[in-house]
This record gives structure tokens, C-alpha cells and sequence, in this order.
């Protein structure tokens, strides 16, 4: 793993590391939307941290991390855009945030994993 990988890791490690701890200083009456924004925001953090180690070697590598990340960037801004709608409305009922959710995480793992078995294929070829 190159150096530039692992500073790039770092930095959003810290980055995750400040959202949590302003996320617990500022919590006041959570509710389970709260919880369930929170989850879903972290995962979608975490997955744009380690998106790049999944890209496997290929000719067009720089290309395929590019997208990938892009996508995972964009999952993660909606993420945390619907996170902070149900967290400042606070009327969402769970079952349709939650659904939502997993609805957006399973179209996002759509993508992913097609755009991580075209950067496989590519790298064969």
C-alpha cells in the first residue's frame, strides 16, 4: 500500500473520529431515527474510506478508483443528507426511513459491486 493510501486513510479516520465526538456532544433526546441516521451515516463514511483498497490492479486503475469512490461520495452525501432531514423533522415514521435506507444501500451495493466486476474484468482482459 503506498504511502499517499495510508495518509488518505488517516485523514478520514480523523474525520470519522470528529463526527462521532460532535455527534455525541451534541445529542440531546435522541429517538431510534436518530440511531438509525447514525448507523447508516457511518457506514456510508466508512465505506467511502475503504473503497479504494478494494480496487483491484488493472490498466485503467486510477479510472475505476476514481468511480468508485465517486459513487460511494455520492452515497455518502445522501446518506447524511437524509440523516440530517429525519434528524431536524423528527415526524418520519422508522419503518419508512429504514426502508429507505436499505433501499438506497442495496441500489448503492448495486453499483458498486457491477462497477467492481468491470474493474475485475478489465484487469483479466
Amino acid at each position: 500500500m503506498k504511502k499517499s493510501s495510508i495518509f488518505i486513510i488517516l485523514i478520514d479516520l480523523i474525520i470519522l473520529a470528529c463526527f462521532n465526538t460532535v455527534f455525541f456532544l451534541n445529542l440531546k433526546e435522541p429517538v431510534i431515527q436518530t440511531w438509525i441516521s447514525y448507523g447508516f451515516i457511518n457506514f456510508a463514511l466508512l465505506m467511502t474510506i475503504f473503497t479504494p483498497l478494494l480496487i483491484r490492479k488493472s490498466r485503467s486503475q486510477y479510472l475505476f478508483t476514481i468511480v468508485n469512490t465517486s459513487v460511494s461520495v455520492l452515497y455518502f452525501l445522501i446518506t447524511v443528507i437524509v440523516g440530517l432531514i429525519s434528524l431536524i423533522a423528527k415526524n418520519f415514521s422508522v419503518k419508512f426511513l429504514l426502508s429507505f435506507l436499505i433501499i438506497l444501500t442495496a441500489i448503492y451495493f448495486v453499483i458498486f459491486l457491477l462497477l467492481l466486476f468491470v474493474g475485475g474484468n478489465s484487469s483479466k482482459n
